[in-house]
């Protein structure tokens, strides 16, 4: 018992973290230099992240020289970021997918790993996630969802951390990726996991323990990280 307690307060980077990162990357990225992009909901993506770098406008989406609020600003910088230093081409639209799904397994096992003290359960539930159908397609997509994934993980886990062990900085770490995720999909980032984590503390009889899940620093992390763009957009846009 005493070990697990010491892994649940353990943030060290397990050395496997970083090797199924890499295996992962490459999984996810194999094929893309020759995967076209067809698909219309791709195509808005990836043009609107083009007209963000060829007119500079880092700030607000565009799409045919128009402000669009189809979805949040982080795809777009994401893709925009990859075209900067790959060029604008399929494979640099596909690579921040690959590389946050990546990213996403890498998580998954240190997560797991840190919070229950087993190797083998963070290494399968890593392998499960990375070699998922769904999940390899949303890896390869030029996609918002898994840039939300990879929130809801560190949201997920951070948040049970701090749960469990009462631990005002796991949670404000889970308001940190909910505010990415935020900036990623919407408020869905913010408003399931909290829903979410209320249940479970009622289902437990610990309703005592809701208040743990609203710290200060969380709250403020948050908004440093989610609010600029959105009040940017509000008050130059309206929208």
């Amino acid at each position: 018992m005493a070990e697990k307690e010491a892994s649940l307060g353990s943030m060290k980077i397990h050395r496997l973290t970083l090797v199924l990162f890499l295996v992962a990357l490459i999984w996810f990225v194999l094929g893309n230099i020759g995967l076209v992009v067809t698909d219309p909901v791709e195509s808005n993506y990836a043009l609107t992240a083009k007209e963000m770098v060829e007119y500079g406008n880092w700030w607000a989406p565009q799409i045919y020289h128009q402000v669009w609020f189809d979805k949040p600003v982080l795809i777009y910088w994401l893709i925009a970021l990859s075209y900067k230093v790959f060029g604008i081409t399929d494979f640099a639209a596909r690579f921040p997918s690959a590389l946050l799904g990546a990213l996403s397994v890498g998580l998954l096992y240190q997560e797991i790993r840190s919070m229950s003290g087993r190797r083998i359960l963070g290494l399968w539930t890593a392998v499960i996630a990375g070699t998922s159908l769904e999940f390899w397609l949303i890896a390869h997509g030029i996609v918002t969802d898994m840039a939300l994934f990879f929130a809801s993980v560190g949201t997920f886990t951070c948040g049970y951390r701090g749960i469990v062990r009462k631990s005002r900085w796991g949670m404000s770490l889970a308001y940190g990726f909910a505010a990415i995720g935020v900036l990623a999909k919407g408020p869905v980032a913010l408003v399931l996991p909290g829903l979410l984590f209320i249940a479970y503390l009622l289902l437990r009889g610990q309703w005592r323990d809701i208040k743990g899940l609203f710290p200060w620093q969380g709250i403020l992390l948050f908004l440093i990280i989610a609010m600029p763009w959105y009040l940017y957009m509000y008050v130059h846009y309206g929208n």
